[in-house]
């Protein structure tokens, strides 16, 4: 039975069950091919972000359609490996919003086919997120907001892109009446260094 709510994502109404497997097929994407291609090394290097090959010896999770049986967790028998080190998409979208290189082709290039409908409704939360961040605060305290460890700062901020095709219209719509009042030039173009790729098509 479909089960609907109100997403925290979008306006409209948003059916998890649709939702997830087109994350899930996102996420795959991301760890098994995305991160070991040239491009998105690039992007990552220029942004400051590690990937998750990077990040260790333990190998990254990626997401399955099933698990160990019952029957195998309850015995104990559980084949034994490296540890398992699991992977959250969120750091990645928030890093290339907030240095705009979230076009739909870089998009395409990190998440697959699916990343529309798997990971645009995260898209979106994050540009109002970094929309509102930038409003409410200076650039040396917003930049710190999504510094990460490990020496993964931001490199550069830069203004909200101009939002691309697709994604919900109304918030859409909205999101770019705030945004012309954001007035986030003034303290991030100085910042960039990076060249972002143009999206082709």
């Amino acid at each position: 039975m479909s089960m609907q709510f109100q997403s925290p994502f979008q306006e409209s109404q948003f059916d998890i069950f649709e939702w997830y497997p087109q994350f899930q097929s996102c996420l795959r994407y991301f760890i098994d091919h995305a991160q070991y291609s040239s491009p998105v090394q690039t992007v990552a290097a220029c942004v400051n972000i590690l990937l998750p090959f990077q990040k260790g010896n333990s190998p990254p999770v990626t997401p399955t359609r099933s698990g160990p049986g019952p029957s195998a967790s309850a015995s104990g028998t559980i084949p034994l490996g490296l540890p398992r080190a699991p992977v959250t998409l969120i750091p990645y979208i928030r890093r290339l919003v907030v240095t705009g290189f979230d076009s739909p082709a870089v998009l395409h290039g990190f998440f697959g086919d699916d990343w529309m409908q798997g990971i645009g409704p995260i898209h979106e939360s994050e540009r109002r997120n970094y929309l509102f961040a930038a409003k409410s605060d200076n650039w040396l305290k917003v930049k710190s907001q999504y510094d990460m460890a490990d020496g993964q700062t931001v490199p550069f901020l830069r203004p909200l892109q101009k939002r691309h095709r697709g994604g919900d219209t109304r918030s859409r719509i909205k999101l770019e009446r705030v945004a012309g009042h954001a007035r986030l030039d003034a303290w991030t173009q100085s910042s960039s260094r990076c060249r972002r790729p143009t999206s082709q098509g």
